[in-house]
């Protein structure tokens, strides 16, 4: 895994207040503890880090972790095609 996207696992557990090893693939996005606090901190990361902003649609729609990083892993492609 990349650097950054090993950061952002490490700092995104830190959000949703879990230890790092509980942060898997199929780490389920509910809004239990998914709330908009934890999209928005979470948002300011990704910019922080990859230096995109994320669509707020394509955020709602995740439903584990798996499917956050393929959004944010699209979103930086598609800065880098733009480029």
């Amino acid at each position: 895994m990349d650097k950054n996207f090993e950061l952002f696992s490490i700092k995104f557990a830190e959000i949703l207040d879990i230890d790092k090893e509980e942060l898997h693939d199929n780490f389920k996005l509910d809004s239990s503890i998914f709330d908009s606090l934890a999209i928005l901190s979470m948002s300011a990361l990704v910019i922080e880090l990859f230096e995109v902003e994320l669509n707020k649609e394509k955020v709602a729609k995740c439903k584990n972790f798996s499917s956050l990083l393929k959004v944010i892993k699209n979103e930086i492609i598609s800065k880098n095609a733009d480029n």
